[in-house]
């Protein structure tokens, strides 16, 4: 029983004298406490709900658990992190449009090689969208102050934009974060974002942008789109502006 209600059964034949264990699992993606009684075995659990992140400069989303502080003084290179360094970071990286996913990926895998030892992938899977391979999710490992670390994290392009996001855990916390870490990951969010030909019915926006300029949908009513420019600077097109 599950806050007094049945969640499942089983059936256990034994002979005389006999002995036998009956396992039950249980989840449930609702925060709150959880009462549970099993042939009158008594116990309880706490879901925690996730907090979610939105950023103002690159108009991303992610979830994140309980106990995590947001540092996002550097809008292209977020913390959410404890104090012992255990958290989430999401790295926004300009690239040029015609980068692949695969060289984007690529690339972080240097970066973090180069910086963190002994840093590897453990596991890999792409990310597909549309029938295109637009990223790859990955599984690591590496060691920061003689300590072992584990993370899980994926790496996304999309126009003119590489988005990194990584849960990352001392090998110790990982049973206590693994399935946080797997919904903060699996909730990255990023928007929209276009290069070449692009419209918008509901704004009335149809433009061709030139090579290397990229568009992405800010999600604001006010400024709905975000150009910008190949040699890194930005500008917000206001909804206005398209109809003068």
């Amino acid at each position: 029983m599950i806050n007094g209600t049945a969640s499942g059964s089983q059936s256990l034949a034994l002979e005389g004298g006999a002995t036998g264990k009956v396992t039950f699992t249980y989840s449930s993606e609702t925060s709150g406490a959880y009462d549970v009684n099993v042939m009158g075995l008594s116990g309880s659990f706490t879901v925690l709900g996730l907090s979610k992140y939105s950023s103002n400069a690159y108009f991303y989303s992610v979830l994140y658990p309980p106990g995590l502080k947001v540092d996002d003084e550097e809008a292209s290179n977020v913390l959410i992190e404890n104090s012992d360094g255990e958290g989430i970071t999401v790295d926004v990286e300009r690239l040029s449009t015609v980068t692949t996913a695969k060289e984007y990926f690529d690339q972080v895998i240097e970066d973090n090689q180069d910086a963190l030892s002994e840093w590897k992938v453990i596991s890999q899977s792409e990310i597909v969208q549309d029938g295109a391979v637009i990223g790859y999710k990955y599984d690591s490992s590496y060691f920061r102050i003689g300590k072992k670390y584990l993370s899980k994290g994926a790496v996304t392009k999309k126009a003119g934009f590489g988005y990194n996001v990584d849960f990352h855990v001392a090998e110790t916390s990982w049973a206590k974060y693994k399935v946080a870490a797997a919904k903060s990951v699996d909730s990255f969010t990023s928007p929209r974002s276009f290069t070449g030909a692009y419209s918008n019915t509901t704004f009335g926006i149809a433009l061709t942008l030139p090579p290397e300029w990229s568009a992405t949908e800010t999600g604001k009513a006010n400024s709905p789109i975000l150009i910008t420019t190949p040699y890194f600077r930005m500008r917000s097109w206001y909804f206005w502006s398209w109809i003068q």
